[in-house]
């Protein structure tokens, strides 16, 4: 009786591991896929992957790039790189993505041309929406200090 008890539970958790393992490779996806599109100005691209509401500080950041930070951005050439550092749960519909940014475009003065940043981490807050995880952004991404 115990044995069957013991393999039951056994099989409930590791189950539980494999759709967590699962939940949260799908995070992941959509968070580099925002992430992604959003450090390499392809601001379209990223607000699919965003919330409704956020889709409005998109639109902020977009409409503040100028063309001295177009030249900039083409005169470094490379594609800024994404890596999710880690996935913090609030709730079934909700998790924080840390992630670290290297070789992307900060424009962190309005009125200055930006600058390539070394590296940068930021936290993205992800909802999930019918089964998709959108960013939601509540003003434009700030680097953590």
């Amino acid at each position: 009786m115990n044995f069957r008890l013991f393999a039951a539970i056994a099989t409930f958790f590791f189950a539980a591991c494999d759709i967590s393992s699962d939940a949260d490779d799908g995070i992941r996806k959509d968070a580099l896929a925002f992430a992604e599109n959003y450090f390499n100005f392809d601001f379209h691209a990223a607000s699919d992957h965003s919330t409704p509401e956020g889709r409005k500080w998109i639109g902020y950041v977009a409409s503040n790039v100028s063309e001295a930070d177009l030249i900039v951005l083409r005169s470094y050439g490379h594609a800024a790189e994404v890596e999710v550092n880690a996935i913090d749960t609030q709730n079934d519909s909700t998790v924080i993505v840390t992630l670290s940014v290297s070789g992307f475009m900060s424009m962190d003065s309005i009125g200055r041309p930006g600058h390539i940043a070394d590296e940068a981490v930021f936290r993205l807050p992800m909802v999930r929406r019918q089964d998709r995880w959108l960013v939601r952004m509540e003003g434009p991404l700030r680097s953590e200090k």
